[in-house]
């Protein structure tokens, strides 16, 4: 096994104890979690789609509370 390979794994553990971690902490009589087995092809595309909108987030955060930040636009 390469060191890559062997880091990936660390990641993807990392990843999915915090995700487990999240539904598990959210209220079932509020949202509905479905549980299925994804390929790696959707799997990148969710976690691709989710960390989109969670840097998303967290910049928008950061420059809403730097009043000196400009936004460029174009």
């Amino acid at each position: 096994m390469n060191g890559g390979g062997f880091e990936t794994g660390i990641y993807e553990q990392l990843i999915n104890r915090l995700v487990a971690g999240k539904l598990y902490s959210l209220d079932t009589e509020v949202f509905h979690i479905e549980r299925t087995i994804l390929d790696k092809q959707e799997a990148s595309r969710y976690l691709s789609l989710f960390l989109a909108e969670t840097i998303r987030f967290v910049l928008n955060e950061v420059r809403d509370q730097d009043p000196g930040t400009e936004r460029e636009t174009g």
